[in-house]
């Protein structure tokens, strides 16, 4: 995974369902050679965000560009992500994988390269239906880096994954950074956010605060972003 990465914006953007605003004018940059954390509760329009990043959900009002284009104007495998990912039971791994590498019109081989990558290897002809948790959601992953994706948007991308499959992500995507990629990442567990990101932004149907994790640091009355987010949300003091 190679190249100059692309900035990832919000820019005012608004989203509502059944009269209900699940996006309010919300605006932020997810930075190239960066990892963003993305914060908040259930509900709190993250995933929403992520949708119209990625032309599956069409904003109210604003624009969400990559590398100041939209997803649907960006040459196939530009864009790497992993939002609510969906396996047939039947296929193997290694099937699920040439079916966007052919629809992309990307290189065959980087399939082995991924699957290699996260660790699928032997399991790559078994049927999805065998797999754990951990392995689909590697699956995914290994679908958000085929190609040279230049930016990556990942809801949830620990969720069902070992201590060493953390750990194994962690190191991953800090190599995405380093290689010029822009990370967009939600997850839930702020722990782990503390030892990934390089910049945060906390939602709650519109951005509550944005900053670097130094700033993020400087904030919280004890340096953590599990205290900040408790501040932000009126949640009291962690015992």
């Amino acid at each position: 995974m190679t190249g100059t990465g692309l900035d990832i914006v919000l820019d005012g953007v608004t989203k509502q369902y059944g009269g209900r605003a699940a996006l309010d004018a919300v605006s932020f940059t997810a930075r190239a050679g960066r990892i963003t954390g993305f914060i908040g509760r259930n509900g709190a329009g993250k995933t929403t965000a992520m949708r119209i990043l990625l032309g599956l959900a069409a904003a109210d009002t604003g624009s969400a560009t990559i590398g100041g284009r939209t997803h649907l104007g960006l040459p196939p495998g530009t864009v790497g992500h992993l939002l609510e990912p969906a396996f047939h039971p039947g296929r193997s791994g290694r099937s699920h994988l040439r079916i966007p590498t052919t629809a992309l019109g990307l290189d065959p081989a980087g399939i082995e390269d991924v699957l290699g990558d996260v660790g699928l290897l032997e399991a790559a002809d078994r049927r999805v239906r065998g797999y754990s948790l951990g392995m689909r959601q590697r699956l995914g992953l290994a679908r958000a880096l085929l190609g040279t994706p230049r930016a990556l948007i990942l809801d949830e991308p620990t969720n069902g994954l070992d201590p060493d499959g953390v750990l194994w992500l962690r190191e991953r995507l800090r190599k995405a950074a380093d290689e010029g990629v822009a990370v967009l990442v939600s997850s839930h567990l702020l722990s782990e956010l503390e030892h990934l990101v390089d910049d945060v932004v906390f939602l709650q149907g519109k951005v509550l605060w944005q900053g670097s994790r130094e700033d993020a640091a400087r904030e919280s009355t004890d340096g953590s972003l599990e205290q900040l987010y408790r501040q932000l949300n009126g949640t009291g003091v962690a015992a």
